[in-house]
């Protein structure tokens, strides 16, 4: 089945932003993930299969740049299949580009595979029947994510299976994995080895996104009036579905350091710094 967000690494820099999407957006603020779940919620969760067709890029950006390698071929097919129990946790920064965090424990397996025939089979089911009728025509990886050692009993069988490359014995073996990974995390006593990790990210939808951007200029446009927050009008003329989000314009009164004021109305270099601002563009 496909899955519902975007499986990246969750490798983080010094800063506590996230390694994989630096670069994205210029302040790492805005890619810093929230704090994680308890591990005990996840014991409740269920573990499901979530399988996403992904590039060569997101197949190094997720942590397996080693089997980019695997074929120079055109018609070469990655794969990342997620065998987790997740909980998706929304951004607690408004003005980020993630709307929502993955985080999971369990398996990340990921898959390259190539049907010698020139045709990719984009299914962990059509590469594995691809790779049982023709020899190296996959290669396969696969972490344990936040599931700590306990676990390595349990995945001895894949381990096996890396070695022949991913077939139609591997997709049983991953069918055992799934009951036994079910049962490891549903047990209150491993609680205590599991570290839940960001396995995806869910990006905001464009009506956030404009949200924010009619909200930004709207709350620029009051401190360079001098209108208290408080006292700022409805908005007129939004586009159908478009509305000012009452953090953000809280935020820039706040940045600008309006809030700070006695009584807390914009004074001559608040309003000057707002009007800079809202010309500042091309």
């Amino acid at each position: 089945m496909g899955g519902t967000y975007l499986p990246i690494s969750g490798v983080v820099m010094s800063d506590g932003s996230l390694a994989a999407l630096q670069g994205l957006v210029s302040s790492p603020a805005l890619v810093t993930p929230p704090g994680a779940p308890p591990p005990g919620s996840f014991t409740s969760t269920g573990v499901s299969v979530s399988s996403f067709q992904v590039s060569a890029q997101m197949m190094a950006t997720a942590g397996f740049g080693s089997l980019v390698s695997f074929s120079t071929q055109a018609y070469t097919v990655f794969l990342i299949i997620d065998v987790m129990a997740t909980l998706g946790v929304p951004s607690t920064n408004k003005t980020s580009p993630i709307a929502t965090w993955y985080y999971g424990v369990g398996v990340r397996v990921a898959l390259a595979g190539v049907n010698a025939s020139g045709s990719a089979a984009g299914t962990m089911q059509g590469v594995a029947a691809n790779a049982t009728l023709n020899a190296k025509a996959s290669a396969f990886q696969f972490d344990g994510i936040g599931v700590g050692f306990g676990v390595l009993p349990l995945l001895t069988g894949l381990v096996d299976s890396t070695i022949v490359g991913f077939d139609a014995g591997t997709v049983g073996q991953l069918a055992g994995v799934v009951v036994d990974i079910t049962t490891y995390i549903a047990n209150p006593a491993n609680a205590s080895q599991l570290t839940p990790q960001i396995i995806g990210v869910v990006f905001a939808t464009q009506t956030q996104v404009q949200n924010a951007a009619a909200s930004w200029p709207f709350a620029l446009r009051g401190i360079s009036q001098g209108t208290m927050l408080g006292q700022l009008p409805a908005a007129k003329n939004l586009p159908s579905g478009i509305s000012i989000d009452p953090t953000l314009t809280t935020t820039m009164y706040n940045t600008l350091g309006v809030s700070s004021n006695d009584p807390p109305i914009p004074n001559s270099s608040q309003k000057a710094a707002a009007n800079q601002l809202i010309n500042s563009g091309p």
